[in-house]
């Protein structure tokens, strides 16, 4: 199984985009990217900034990445 890392984050015009931040091997290192995405975006209490935000998803697509 894969896990997916999605960065969403929605304009003040109502609009939303998602992002493919990566995928991993295991839900625990999934969510480690997800905590390291919340410090690179300046964030140091673990909540992504208002109106964002990031999901870990798993799969069972097959991927190269």
């Amino acid at each position: 199984m894969k896990w997916f890392l999605v960065y969403i984050v929605v304009s003040s015009q109502g609009n939303s985009l998602s992002i493919d931040i990566g995928s991993y091997d295991n839900m625990i290192d999934c969510f480690f990217a997800r905590e390291q995405l919340t410090l690179d975006l300046g964030r140091v209490d673990g909540h992504f900034p208002h109106g964002s935000q990031a999901v870990c998803i798993p799969t069972d697509i097959k991927v190269d990445k």
